[in-house]
């Protein structure tokens, strides 16, 4: 008997946009020119609402299918899995499967929809268990509709099916994910249950229950999702596309971002106005034109969201296990995937690997997938989406994401300040090299993990004009989702206090792993990861979003690993000898200040402005960030949040007097963030080595 945790996936909606029927129904047509299968689906339909049972109108629907072969529809199934519905999938919820996967959860896909079109699952999934209906087909005619083999695998028929299985319920330690009330038998018999864009009525259920809700983002608007199935109804084949394939362009990009500068000021209206519930709705929305355009409308609204979001809370969203406006995946053509498996032969070990063709992570710039190895641990494919890096300049040029429209000044000192932050750095983040270079720079500092933290390796790839890294796989979770863990664990040591439904998830996700980090521990191997590579290598760590660190359980012990290195600054080779001594190797009239104001990207209209203020301009460059010695690391010369800094964050960059360069800025955001993340999980205190830490309390 099988001991370990289960998660239990529904498919449907759960792990695919959609009904994968009306996919299968829409795909098959097509591919097999079957233009006159709409007038039977319009006749299935007209029975059903006759009074057919629901379970007929699924073997009408799949008795299009009875002209095929057993080998023919197996063929087809598997082109089916690979090209298309391995494109279809939720990316957030397909990621949370490999986490379950690599805590070592057993993975049950368990769906009323039909079996034959799904046991190929292998294109979007780790190794699982398939619980489906099965189908008898029999005849070769429309009328020979397919015979229900065992249980219709729905409502009371899951845990039914599931109990044949060997399932024993009510089951300890389980995981279920569902989208629709009709799950709600199997949800209830399970210690963890999660709401995946629940329909009205499990939505209530699942506050009732103090059920998870989750949320991922998609393009479309849920009007426009049953919008888009009603015309599959009525049209068939010939029925809306789906999923997009390319991203926006021209006018029409033009027009989604006066549509997205709208929204935002919106929202952030509605949250000076602390109403929760429009917020969040406005949030989704937000979320959802930012997944479309992809280039730098991700990153933007989740750092301008950010604020707001911080003081209001994400009314609809879990707290502990998902970063903001990740994306939903680009789609990709059958050629495309093809390209893809051939980079992945590319990398060394990997010449038997084989591509797993579902996202499992999209933001602006890049896609993730999944590399399976036969032996040694699985890789990682970071791809930069075709067509992203034009998308990016376009965003950045004058009058496409300007703040025209923002009257609140707050708002539009932070949109500017962003801008002008962004344009310098899109094109460092597509230049790959850059980054493995980075990367193995990093990587012989923290050589063996012996120090805890893991630098993966990467690899640089490219094929039919697709480039990418093949990497480490990080099987991890978000150090801000840690971070989050860490606040609630010390909420709930007031005895008044009750833990939240996010909580008690993220307690059972990582309930099997080797115990992680707190306090003294954490906070000394994190000023590790940022500090230790500025005075070595004359590389500072800036981190653009929390993203970018993920914490690694491990069986012997955990780890922090970063492979993002996109917001890395560089420096010139004689900084970490003027940190020491900048009096003497920066004298007064020498040109070495001067380069590294330059290497930080200042101008020389700012140098300028510091003309006959040498004093001023050493203060400028190197507070705070840059007082420290080999023993403290560079961190903030006392834990307290400096005043200045405050302002170099803030207002500063609309001082015309304090001309604050770009990547000097993304590091005293990364400090500050990272003050603010590890002071809200215990005291700050110093150890005997002088280090920043926090003391437990």
């Amino acid at each position: 008997m099988d001991s370990r945790p289960v998660a239990f996936f529904d498919f449907d909606d759960t792990l695919v946009f959609g009904d994968s029927m009306l996919h299968w129904q829409r795909w098959y047509a097509r591919r097999r020119h079957l233009w006159g299968v709409g007038p039977w689906i319009w006749l299935s339909v007209a029975m059903r609402l006759l009074g057919k049972p629901s379970v007929w109108l699924k073997r009408a629907y799949m008795a299009t299918a009875n002209r095929e072969t057993p080998d023919s529809r197996t063929n087809l199934v598997r082109q089916f899995s690979r090209e298309f519905l391995s494109q279809c999938g939720l990316t957030e919820i397909i990621d949370r499967v490999w986490m379950h996967h690599a805590l070592g959860h057993r993975i049950v896909v368990v769906t009323a929809s039909p079996s034959f079109y799904l046991w190929n699952l292998d294109d979007i999934l780790p190794p699982h268990d398939l619980v489906a209906t099965e189908l008898e087909f029999h005849g070769r005619n429309l009328w020979n509709l397919p015979r229900v083999s065992g249980h219709n695998v729905k409502g009371e028929g899951k845990l039914n099916a599931l109990a044949e299985r060997g399932c024993t319920f009510p089951m300890a330690g389980s995981f279920a994910y569902s989208d629709h009330i009709s799950d709600a038998p199997l949800l209830e018999a399970v210690e963890f249950a999660f709401a995946v864009r629940p329909d009205e009525e499990l939505e209530i259920l699942a506050r009732q229950k103090g059920w998870p809700i989750l949320r991922p983002v998609e393009p479309w608007g849920e009007g426009k999702t049953r919008l888009a199935k009603l015309f599959w109804l009525v049209l068939g084949p010939l029925g809306p596309r789906w999923p997009f394939l390319q991203l926006p362009k021209g006018k029409g990009r033009r027009r989604l971002w006066r549509r997205w500068a709208k929204v935002l000021v919106k929202t952030w209206k509605e949250a000076s106005r602390e109403n929760r519930q429009e917020f969040g709705e406005l949030c989704r929305e937000l979320e959802r034109i930012s997944t479309r355009l992809k280039g730098a409308a991700p990153r933007m609204a989740r750092a301008l969201v950010e604020k707001p979001l911080v003081h209001l809370g994400h009314p609809a969203q879990p707290g502990l296990d998902r970063i903001w406006a990740t994306g939903q995946s680009l789609g990709l053509a059958p050629e495309a995937l093809d390209a893809l498996q051939r980079m992945v032969y590319q990398a060394p070990g990997c010449e038997s690997a084989r591509l797993v063709p579902a996202s499992v992570s999209s933001d602006g710039l890049f896609q993730t997938y999944r590399v399976q190895r036969q032996s040694g641990s699985d890789r990682v494919l970071k791809l930069l989406l075709p067509g992203a890096e034009v998308a990016a300049e376009l965003d950045m040029e004058p009058g496409v994401a300007d703040s025209l429209v923002v009257h609140d000044q707050v708002l539009r000192r932070a949109w500017e300040g962003l801008l002008s932050e962004l344009r310098p750095t899109f094109p460092l983040e597509c230049d790959l090299p850059r980054e493995r270079r980075i990367g193995r720079v990093l990587g012989d500092l923290f050589r063996g993990r012996q120090e805890g933290i893991w630098i993966p390796a990467a690899d640089l790839v490219a094929d039919g004009g697709f480039q990418g890294l093949v990497m480490e796989a990080t099987d991890g979770f978000t150090f801000s989702s840690y971070l989050a863990y860490l606040r609630e664990t010390r909420r709930l040591r007031d005895p008044k206090a009750e833990p939240t439904p996010d909580y008690i998830a993220f307690a059972a996700l990582i309930a099997n792993a080797p115990p992680l980090p707190q306090d003294r521990e954490l906070t000394q191997r994190l000023w590790t990861l940022v500090s230790r590579s500025w005075y070595e290598r004359a590389v500072w760590i800036a981190l653009s979003g929390v993203q970018e660190v993920r914490v690694v359980p491990r069986e012997d012990g955990w780890l922090l690993s970063m492979s993002d290195f996109a917001g890395a600054v560089e420096f010139p080779d004689w900084c970490p000898h003027a940190l020491r001594e900048w009096d003497v190797v920066c004298p007064e009239g020498s040109s070495d200040l001067a380069a590294l104001c330059r290497a930080m990207g200042w101008g020389d209209h700012h140098l300028e402005a510091f003309h006959g203020r040498h004093r001023e301009l050493v203060e400028m460059v190197w507070h705070p960030i840059l007082r420290g010695s080999d023993a403290t690391g560079f961190a903030f010369d006392d834990w307290r949040l400096d005043g200045r800094l405050q302002s170099l964050l803030g207002v500063g960059h609309q001082h015309e007097n304090w001309p604050v360069p770009d990547p000097c800025r993304s590091v005293f955001r990364s400090l500050r963030w990272l003050r603010r993340g590890l002071a809200s999980i215990g005291e700050p205190g110093t150890d005997g080595s002088g280090v920043r830490n926090l003391a437990s309390t």
